[in-house]
């Protein structure tokens, strides 16, 4: 164990023995070094940090504000999504929805009471897509889909479509 007042004593005697004109030229190269020690180790790394963080402060509340926009949006559209109709109704709503949205359907085919398979000709991708958000905001996803260009900006290929409800 460190017996703390011999030590201090020790520093004492040999600072006492030290000539007065040493210990001025220590103290004055004290009083230059701590406050530079003090700014390299204290202050200069909590000033880049408040710099930092003032910097993202602003970006998150965007970021915020967006993903709060965002929530309200799928609020909205989770209160628009009805219950999706089944078995040969399905089929029926599918085929309107499809002619509604002037896609060219080639084959419509059951599978089962919840699902539907749609095989598609050469339509433009736009009207694919616009489809499948009508159909899903009525509560029917789309389980499986495999397009393949057919053109610029045309698609055909096969949607296999399920009611959520």
């Amino acid at each position: 164990m460190i017996d703390w007042r011999r030590s201090v004593e020790a520093v004492q005697a040999a600072w006492a023995s030290r000539p007065e004109q040493e210990r001025h030229k220590v103290l004055a190269g004290a009083l230059v070094v701590l406050p530079l020690v003090f700014y390299l180790a204290l202050w200069a790394p909590l000033s880049a940090r408040v710099r930092a963080l003032s910097h993202a402060v602003p970006r998150e509340r965007a970021a915020l504000v967006k993903m709060q926009g965002e929530a309200r949006m799928l609020a909205q559209l989770k209160g628009r999504v009805g219950h999706a109709p089944t078995g040969t109704a399905l089929l029926g709503f599918i085929e309107q929805q499809a002619q509604a949205a002037g896609l060219g359907v080639d084959q419509l085919s059951p599978r089962g009471s919840h699902r539907a398979d749609l095989v598609l000709g050469k339509v433009a991708f736009a009207t694919v897509l616009r489809f499948i958000g009508a159909v899903q905001a009525q509560g029917i996803a789309v389980e499986r889909a495999r397009l393949a260009p057919a053109g610029p900006g045309l698609v055909s290929g096969h949607l296999t479509m399920r009611a959520l409800s």
